[in-house]
């Protein structure tokens, strides 16, 4: 229930879509500036927005319903943004919020899924706009993990309340073995991560998540 499931080089894995060509007298760090703008807009546009103000919900009653209870809940989060939202990928997150909400595999001590947590990491999903799919769990305080993998190389983030996260990021760059960890806002993401090329991580080509 806890585990993380089985995410060209480009600019920067935070673009929107593959640029072809650039015109006489645009700069690409101007393109980068665009799609950073637009990245934006996205977060501050009205439904993503409200997401911000999502408070964890109480969940009475026995284990088998306070789970129903959470996943009903995490999926709502979700659906209230699904116009920012690949479809197939919005039907498997459903299928794996049901599967991390299983009475049958969740262990005891487990905190229950927080949708202040989940919100944070749909409001980054939006922001980030990857190409490649996280692999998504839960960790025992009840804060969901998402993870992206590219080869031994490995970028894993852990989605708090009020848009923060916590990051961890293994990277080998020339031939060398580079580890580094930070907590930050979301939109954060992309300077304190931009040093380590996280490009592989986040990108497959240019299909797109979100």
């Amino acid at each position: 229930m806890n585990t993380l499931l089985a995410a060209p080089r480009s600019r920067s894995v935070f673009e929107l879509a593959p640029v072809q060509h650039l015109s006489a007298g645009v700069s690409a760090d101007s393109i980068l500036i665009g799609k950073r703008l637009a990245n934006m807009r996205r977060l501050l546009s009205a439904p993503v927005e409200q997401l911000k103000s999502v408070a964890d919900k109480d969940a009475p009653g026995e284990l088998t319903n306070q789970l129903k209870t959470k996943a009903q809940s995490l999926k709502g989060i979700a659906g209230a943004v699904s116009m920012h939202l690949d479809t197939d990928w919005r039907r498997r997150l459903f299928l794996r919020l049901d599967e991390i909400c299983d009475p049958e595999e969740w262990e005891a001590d487990c905190a229950l899924p927080s949708e202040q947590s989940f919100s944070t990491f749909i409001r980054m999903i939006i922001y980030l706009h990857p190409t490649k799919r996280p692999s998504i769990g839960l960790a025992p305080n009840g804060n969901f993990l998402s993870a992206w993998r590219h080869g031994e190389d490995r970028i894993t983030i852990e989605s708090l309340a009020n848009d923060e996260v916590r990051w961890s990021l293994s990277r080998t760059l020339a031939g060398e073995r580079e580890l580094a960890a930070g907590r930050v806002q979301i939109h954060r993401v992309p300077d304190v991560t931009e040093a380590y090329d996280p490009d592989p991580l986040f990108c497959n080509g240019h299909r797109l998540l979100a």
